[in-house]
């Protein structure tokens, strides 16, 4: 499982850059593809921390997020 000593207990990620639609509320706002690759790519260097679990709010770029992150 790796030496826990230098795991960090909480890692914090704000979502992803979302699809900005101008007439939908923020909190409906989805990942959009730059922001999915790129909370792809930070789940690459990431990895190294051996994360446990993925939580996310209940908007959906944060449940976007953490879905790329999760792949």
């Amino acid at each position: 499982m790796g030496n826990q000593a230098h795991r960090p207990a909480l890692i914090l990620v704000k979502h992803g850059q979302p699809a900005i639609v101008p007439d939908v509320p923020r909190s409906l706002w989805a990942l959009s593809d730059d922001g999915r690759a790129a909370a792809s790519r930070l789940a690459g260097k990431l990895i190294g921390f051996e994360p446990q679990f993925l939580f996310a709010s209940p908007e959906l770029k944060a449940r976007d997020t953490a879905a790329a992150m999760g792949e």
